[in-house]
């Protein structure tokens, strides 16, 4: 009952957060994708993707923090400044655990803005013998 409460809560957290994520203005960063779907997999499996985040101004955009909605998401990133006109990365680790169909988010912060960007993981555990 515990977990499907920290899941409620994380489906929560992310819709309120794209439901006031805004795009930048300026028009100055732009993520390769918004959402992955990992298709099926077993229970236990580690499934990864890596998202993009290209810098389109003209200053160094820094990724200063990303939050996972759930402890089965881990999040490592571009450490250091991206330069005008480069790419960093997002690389998001995910442990299938769940039943069913499991949607996950990492939300990103960077250095331009107040405003947080949510990044979506979908993934659909087998059944046994499927």
């Amino acid at each position: 009952m515990d977990s499907m409460l920290k899941i409620g809560l994380g489906i929560a957290l992310s819709f309120s957060l794209l439901a006031n994520c805004k795009e930048s203005a300026k028009n100055d960063m732009t993520f390769s994708e918004r959402e992955f779907d990992f298709g099926s997999h077993a229970a236990g499996d580690t499934v990864s993707h890596v998202f993009k985040i290209k810098n389109n101004g003209q200053k160094i955009l820094q990724i200063m923090a990303i939050e996972s909605s759930c402890s089965c998401t881990v999040a490592d990133w571009t450490r250091s400044g991206i330069p005008s006109g480069q790419e960093g990365r997002i690389s998001i680790q995910m442990i299938v655990r769940d039943t069913g169909y499991v949607r996950s988010s990492v939300v990103v912060q960077v250095n331009r803005d107040s405003v947080f960007y949510p990044l979506f993981l979908v993934a659909n555990k087998k059944r046994p013998g499927t």
